[in-house]
């Protein structure tokens, strides 16, 4: 017994195991693991989807299909995508420089184009758009009001 009339900690009662027990031996120290809830991974597009998903995007009109290739090649937000200028696409070497937001380093990327694959050629997809696009448009994307309105 100690001056508080108790015992020491080593011969006090573990009212878990109920009896004397040295609590180092039934409880040693471990690192708290913190269960974290799991989220649902990210799922990508296979090949087939994500020519399906341009076959619509192409269907539906010359700017859905520039837009959505242009982020699916070069993994664009979308306010990266409504800030791209025609200034900054430059067809005779196939580049275009883009303008990162939330901290990510600008970059000048090469357009995409897979052999064989028309719908993949980022190219023809812009050059596409720019034909159809009020003339005077500054900028390359903008809201459907403005352009047909």
């Amino acid at each position: 017994m100690n001056q508080l009339g108790r015992a020491p900690d080593h011969q006090r009662r573990d009212n878990s195991q109920g009896s004397y027990a040295n609590r180092s031996a039934i409880c040693s120290p471990r690192p708290v693991r913190h269960i974290r809830q799991v989220r649902s991974r990210i799922s990508y597009m296979d090949n087939s989807q994500l020519e399906g998903f341009l076959k619509a995007a192409k269907a539906h009109g010359p700017r859905e299909h520039a837009m959505f290739l242009f982020a699916v090649a070069h993994g664009a937000r979308a306010s990266e995508i409504c800030n791209l200028r025609i200034a900054d696409l430059n067809f005779r070497s196939e580049q275009v420089r883009i303008t990162r937001l939330k901290g990510s380093l600008d970059s000048t990327q090469t357009l995409l184009r897979v052999k064989g694959l028309t719908l993949f050629n980022e190219s023809a997809a812009l050059k596409a758009w720019l034909d159809v696009r009020k003339p005077d448009a500054m900028i390359s994307f903008s809201t459907r009001r403005k352009l047909h309105g």
